[in-house]
């Protein structure tokens, strides 16, 4: 995986995982087509809002995937991508 220096929103080195699950957190929405502006500002402002700590996404996201599989599942791939594009990183292809 790539990653670029500003790609580090909380100072940790988030990967794009974390920074996707961060995103899924946030109320930005894939319908809104936001900018990759907006998709940086909706990542830092969820990581914010969990104390900075993306394992509390990922507790977000799983409860998320245990109520909703079909639509959460749909949300994830999209806040890959939007993060992925954002942030420069790349996915990684199977």
């Amino acid at each position: 995986m790539t990653t670029r220096n500003d790609a580090q929103p909380g100072g940790r080195g988030e990967s794009l995982a974390d920074l996707a699950e961060a995103l899924f957190c946030s109320p930005l929405r894939p319908e809104s087509q936001p900018s990759a502006d907006q998709v940086r500002d909706a990542v830092r402002a969820s990581l914010v809002a969990h104390s900075g700590d993306p394992r509390t996404c990922a507790c977000e996201l799983a409860q998320a995937y245990g109520e909703y599989p079909e639509i959460t599942v749909a949300r994830m791939r999209w806040c890959r991508e939007a993060v992925a594009d954002a942030f420069g990183l790349g996915l990684a292809t199977t």
